[in-house]
């Protein structure tokens, strides 16, 4: 970051960690050149990000300053930005970035010219003028009740057995399985306490944290993970028995064998191999969350439960994913309806 600020200082910003490239020239390449030309909008993206990643300078440094406002055609690389994540966005480079990612950039780097409006670096913010594309309405997918009694009988002899088994039960997001911890299990009290995540962003980043105040829950320790995890302690004490200074010292519950925590990413990899080795239909890891949500709507249970269960936020993106599966609540209201009539006849 000291390295990128003093870059910026002196008018110039380094892509790829190779030529340092103008900030000048990058932002005020014209739109004529830029149209047709990947590579070139690619470039011009990058400068523009990288000069969004600096924080925003004191308005003393008038070399900085300088650099930004000089910069007349950052409306256009934020357009360019854009339209080249929609096209080329995906880190594999298979395709573009979905309309939701794309509004994640676009609160990002709002946010950020935002900041740069505030020290008056620039006159107006670029991203409120960008069109992004309609978001899609998602159809989940998940197991019903007897698909997820046969995905766990297929995999009980698996390593992944008690992660996949904790995270239906409860409903977790994956970045709350790999966050239990042993400090979260009280087994006095049979509670069980979601308060940290692991993550995957470029590498994997361990929060004392949830995603929001709604997703810090508590529950019940079922008598089968209470057993579970006994299981993987007795396994864990073992382990580091026998790998000794070797041992990879943490207080996670899910990991491999010396201590190392299993990766987001292999997780959900290894979740998609363990269907197709079984034959069992396919769906996320995720899908597993979705998995326990429609089965506690089916069993009676209120929006509202499944709004603590999840940890949603707000009851409006619990309805807005579950809420056609609220079969309890149609069938009064339905009734509803039919008695009406009924003594209107």
């Amino acid at each position: 970051m000291r390295q990128l600020k003093r870059e910026v200082k002196i008018g110039n910003v380094t892509i790829g960690g190779k030529n340092p490239v103008a900030v000048q020239t990058m932002l005020n390449v014209p739109v004529e050149d830029i149209e047709g030309n990947v590579a070139q909008a690619k470039r011009c993206e990058a400068a523009g990000c990288q000069i969004l990643r600096v924080t925003c300078p004191s308005p003393a440094d008038a070399k900085c300053i300088e650099a930004v406002k000089n910069a007349v055609n950052i409306p256009i690389v934020a357009d360019i930005h854009f339209d080249y994540k929609a096209a080329h966005g995906r880190k594999n480079g298979d395709g573009g970035l979905s309309p939701k990612t794309l509004r994640l950039h676009k609160n990002v780097l709002q946010l950020a010219f935002k900041e740069a409006m505030r020290h008056k670096l620039i006159p107006s913010n670029p991203c409120e003028l960008v069109r992004l594309p309609k978001l899609e309405r998602r159809e989940y997918e998940w197991y019903n009740a007897s698909e997820i009694n046969d995905l766990l009988e297929a995999v009980k002899n698996e390593r992944l057995y008690p992660l996949i088994k904790t995270t239906v039960m409860y409903g977790l997001r994956r970045s709350e399985v790999l966050g239990l911890q042993w400090q979260s299990v009280d087994f006095d009290a049979n509670t069980i306490l979601i308060r940290h995540t692991v993550s995957m962003a470029t590498k994997v980043v361990e929060k004392d944290k949830t995603k929001n105040k709604s997703s810090y829950r508590s529950f019940p320790l079922f008598p089968e993970i209470r057993e579970l995890v006994l299981q993987l302690r007795a396994e864990e004490q073992r382990n580091r028995d026998f790998f000794g200074n070797a041992y990879v010292d943490n207080d996670y519950i899910f990991k491999w064998e010396d201590g190392r925590m299993f990766a987001p990413s292999y997780v959900s990899h290894k979740f998609a191999d363990l269907l197709i080795k079984y034959n069992l239909p396919h769906i996320r890891f995720h899908d597993l969350r979705h998995s326990c949500a429609s089965l506690l709507l089916a069993n009676g249970c209120s929006l509202k439960d499944v709004q603590d269960g999840m940890g949603h936020a707000d009851i409006k993106m619990t309805c807005n994913i579950y809420g056609h599966l609220d079969l309890t609540r149609k069938k009064i209201t339905s009734e509803v309806i039919r008695e009406s009539l009924g003594q209107a006849c």
